[in-house]
């Protein structure tokens, strides 16, 4: 909403009598320049000693930075603002002239829609001039970062009228999929599901191959998804082939596919992906980390189809993998289906498919089995400093260009390791704990309180896309007599490990 008038603060004063606009573009020789972006926005950098909340953000220089023309904005989200300047800085913002979307500038100067992408590209320019990363940046730009947009000058700036901005919803990673060429021969049903499946592969991907640690692009934009992967092709295909053997079962709650109830199937096609490649050789690995556009061209593929063996086996719930399916099933709490945290599972599946793929032999023509040495997790349960139980995952991972998963080391942890009986105690609380929140929350939603079905559907698909969490695995089958409860031991509960 507009800024309310602060005491002794001057009315501002309407510089634009009537709306009017305008096409900014580097062909026609006038895009939107830096210049124009800090006049546009009020740039000014504040001086020490002043209020440390009189200030947006800091700069690339680590200046406080305040936008007097911008007070009447909705909240600065600088992620999003160091996203369009990633993009900005690699030429993939607008880069065939303007989006059709604006820079909304109100009557008396304000700016009304913009800040994240002109902010964005004063911080690009101020990365281009740096001596760190500015000789990066001049490969792409021979002179200073610009951008093309429409630029609307004189609109209304009361609330009635800026609360009507921006009141889109944004593209995520499966929106801007689906309207790619990736999936297009499939049914608009199928391309939907696929994208949806893709964007979390892809972005699992990234930050198990270390490009969130890339100091010049860590963060993965639309754009940067999309070049992804069409240098990564045997992403898709991985999609496919998780999309196609994840089936649902008959009679199952929640209509959960039967790869999707051991791990979710976007982890699940980011994994077949590593393992796939699994046997690229260091040299290979080295090469292909050094290219600053990365392509599986130079990877090694020849475990390809095994990986894919091995997840139909676990689609099929095949007595070659039943050590590590039965596993996963053990962890389920028999009345919740919940059990069993992202940690544990995707170990479980990593550790059983270097079993597998050990077993195949050099020429991998043997048939590959899991045992249950392989999937062992014992060693992975530790004490922390406070004497809880904690499942760390000691850096397993498959190979190739999968990058281990490195736990934070707690001062003064006890690693002695655990007995079984007190790794079984530790997780029977946990899951009793689970369980109860999950009664919780279903007799919450019986008395009303829930969010209508449309908003909640669309709120459950946005958490879906932006967090990978795995779905609850199926329970085993119910025995005829029933199992005694835990006793209590006095241990302490388990606690969660790492997040991915």
């Amino acid at each position: 909403m507009p800024p309310v008038k602060k005491k002794g603060e001057e009315e501002r004063k309407a510089i634009y009598t009537s709306i009017s606009s305008e096409v900014r573009m580097a062909s026609t020789g006038n895009p939107i320049t830096v210049q124009d972006a800090k006049e546009w926005l009020g740039w000014e950098e504040i001086k020490e000693g002043s209020p440390k909340d009189d200030y947006l953000l800091l700069d690339v220089n680590k200046a406080k930075i305040r936008c007097a023309n911008n007070v009447g904005n909705r909240p600065f989200n600088e992620q999003h603002c160091l996203t369009i300047c990633q993009d900005i800085l690699n030429k993939h913002f607008a880069p065939r002239g303007p989006n059709g979307e604006t820079v909304i500038i109100g009557k008396t100067g304000l700016v009304l829609s913009a800040q994240h992408r002109l902010i964005a590209l004063v911080l690009a320019y101020q990365q281009w001039v740096s001596e760190e990363k500015g000789p990066h940046w001049k490969q792409y730009w021979e002179t200073e970062p610009t951008i093309d947009s429409v630029v609307v000058y004189g609109v209304d700036e009361t609330e009635e009228t800026v609360r009507t901005l921006d009141n889109t919803r944004p593209r995520g990673f499966s929106d801007v999929l689906y309207t790619s060429g990736v999936f297009k021969a499939k049914s608009p049903a199928k391309r939907e599901k696929l994208s949806k499946l893709a964007g979390q592969a892809t972005k699992n991907l990234w930050d198990r191959t270390g490009h969130r640690t890339d100091a010049f692009n860590p963060k993965l934009t639309n754009s940067e998804l999309i070049d992804y992967i069409n240098q990564h092709p045997h992403i898709a295909r991985a999609v496919n082939h998780i999309f196609t053997d994840d089936v649902v079962p008959a009679g199952v709650k929640g209509g959960k596919g039967v790869i999707s109830q051991y791990l979710g199937a976007g982890p699940a096609a980011a994994l077949l992906y590593l393992m796939g490649c699994s046997g690229t050789s260091e040299e290979k690995i080295k090469k292909y980390r050094a290219e600053e556009v990365k392509n599986e061209k130079v990877l090694d593929w020849s475990r390809w189809d095994k990986a894919c063996e091995f997840w139909s086996l676990i689609a099929q719930g095949a007595p070659q993998v039943k050590a590590v399916t039965d596993l996963i099933r053990s962890m389920a709490d028999p009345e919740t289906m919940y059990g069993g945290r992202y940690e544990e599972r995707s170990v479980a599946i990593m550790k059983a498919w270097n079993g597998f793929i050990a077993s195949c032999g050099k020429d991998l023509k043997e048939l590959g089995k899991v045992t249950a040495k392989d999937v062992d997790l014992k060693e992975h349960y530790k004490r922390d400093a406070d004497g809880n139980l904690v499942f760390k995952t000691l850096g397993v991972n498959v190979g190739g260009i999968d990058s281990p998963i490195v736990d934070e080391e707690e001062e003064g942890a006890d690693e002695e390791e655990q007995t079984p009986e007190e790794i079984e105690e530790a997780k029977l609380r946990i899951r009793k704990e689970r369980q109860e929140a999950e009664k919780a929350k279903l007799r919450a939603a019986q008395g009303g309180g829930g969010l209508p079905k449309q908003e909640k559907k669309e709120e459950d698909e946005e958490n879906e896309e932006e967090n990978d969490e795995p779905t609850p695995p199926p329970a085993a089958p119910k025995k005829p007599t029933s199992t005694p409860p835990a006793k209590k031991s006095g241990k302490p509960p388990l606690k969660g490990g790492t997040e991915r």
